[in-house]
């Protein structure tokens, strides 16, 4: 994988590789996310079998974000996607209350830095009806490609970052 699991980002703060004992700490983020859990219609709580197949699954690679009072943001992304071949991130989800504070834009950038540098082109897809996460991506350098229809029939936006903007 990555080595960089387990990696300190500062004093404080780190990544670690979601691991089926994170099972618990994942549906408590979610849990402290409902309205966004509501935009995806996502059933929760999670089922076993959901958080395997989303989180343990062998084509995505998952990350937990802790500090020392636990879990605060999840990061799921496809190194190469099937189709178009560029770097996808599915799931970046940051505990409600960090949210306008700079800690997602802090962790993303973390994450960018050592997992996705020297990936080229990097796609990502945002709900219609989500404008705060679309400003999120917008300011950490993503812009709007295209619309389309996610894998579970949502009409998305997807937007892109490319290493030469």
């Amino acid at each position: 994988m990555i080595g960089y699991a387990e990696e300190r980002v500062d004093n404080m703060m780190r990544f670690s590789e979601i691991s089926p004992d994170d099972f618990h700490d994942v549906q408590t983020i979610f849990n402290e996310n409902l309205a966004y859990a509501r935009l995806e219609n996502r059933k929760l709580p999670l089922t076993r079998q959901a958080f395997t197949e989303e989180f343990l699954n062998p084509e995505t690679i998952s990350y937990m974000y802790r500090d020392e009072t636990g879990p605060i943001a999840i990061i799921d992304y496809l190194p190469r996607h099937p189709v178009d071949h560029s770097t996808w991130i599915g799931l970046f989800i940051v505990v409600a209350r960090y949210h306008h504070q700079g800690i997602g834009t802090a962790i993303y950038q973390e994450f960018h830095q050592h997992c996705l540098k020297n990936e080229p082109v990097i796609r990502l897809a945002v709900l219609p009806n989500n404008p705060i996460g679309r400003l999120f991506w917008e300011r950490v350098g993503f812009t709007f490609e295209r619309m389309s229809t996610s894998n579970t029939k949502q009409v998305v936006e997807v937007f892109v970052k490319r290493q030469d903007d």
